[in-house]
């Protein structure tokens, strides 16, 4: 269970122009979820459904459009389409020179949030953009005629209008340019810049326990997931390896979570040292 760096590759992200909005959203869920390879293994098709609230068939559309399209390889779909094992292409963040690439950290609080996946599909790129490129201490100026390069459209108009559609997260003020008016969104606008409540690590071991619990037709609670992934906090010395093996032992022989006995058998010894003996 290793925790995921949630981001996407500046070059995917801004250069987006043939996707649909639950594509994009889509796109952007499984990015939270991902490896550090880019994976995204058991991919619950009525988790994503909710997220986007969208049906089934319009689910299957997106993921197959997205493949088609050349951003995601769909490896493998068990128990009838439930799950579903993805890669999101060219998306690996393994090292600096990763890093280098220029990434889009999508564990924002506003990518997240019920008023973005409201938006607009041109209103989401546009904030998608300016979030790579927006900076806290200095803000953001910008021409409209830009910002329509950046959507593919021809009209001003109608990029003032997917302007004015973001406001809530981004106000902005006009000022004069050299060539007409200036866009400025203003620095230190935390509304695009604040991590989403959930880590980055918390979006990955959830995904990954759930799964693992719906596969095994283990009943859990919130709590139960909350639990688990404060354990793997306090345990993570003892290597993944060993704390995965004890918590797959748990679940197989007890058939329910019991962090507590999870716990102890994470506990060495106090007088030899060693862990207790897991027997099957």
């Amino acid at each position: 269970m290793q925790p995921t760096i949630n981001v996407y590759n500046h070059n995917v992200v801004t250069e987006i122009p043939n996707v649909t909005k639950i594509e994009l959203n889509l796109l952007l869920y499984m990015s939270r979820i991902q490896d550090v390879f880019g994976n995204v293994s058991g991919l619950y098709y009525k988790d994503a459904c909710a997220y986007l609230n969208c049906c089934k068939q319009s689910f299957y559309n997106a993921l197959y459009g997205l493949e088609e399209k050349g951003y995601i390889q769909i490896n493998f779909c068990y128990k009838e389409q439930s799950y579903w094992n993805i890669l999101i292409l060219d998306n690996m963040f393994l090292n600096e020179a990763d890093d280098k690439k220029g990434y889009l950290n999508t564990n924002k609080k506003f990518l997240c949030s019920e008023y973005f996946k409201n938006l607009k599909l041109n209103e989401e790129k546009l904030l998608i953009y300016i979030a790579f490129i927006y900076h806290a201490e200095k803000g953001l100026t910008v021409y409209p005629k830009r910002i329509c390069e950046w959507l593919g459209i021809q009209s001003v108009s109608l990029a003032w209008s997917y302007i004015d559609g973001i406001t809530a997260i981004l106000p902005h003020k006009i000022i004069p340019g050299k060539h007409g008016d200036k866009i400025l969104f203003e620095a230190n606008n935390t509304a695009i810049t604040e991590p989403n409540i959930e880590s980055e690590r918390e979006n990955y071991l959830t995904h990954k326990l759930q799964y693992l619990l719906r596969k095994g037709h283990i009943t859990y609670t919130s709590k139960d997931i909350r639990d688990l992934i404060i354990l793997l906090g306090q345990k993570a010395a003892l290597g993944i390896g060993k704390v995965q093996s004890v918590i797959h032992y748990v679940l197989e022989q007890y058939n329910s979570i019991q962090a507590a006995l999870i716990n102890k058998l994470l506990t060495p010894d106090k007088f030899t040292g060693e862990l207790p003996a897991l027997y099957i």
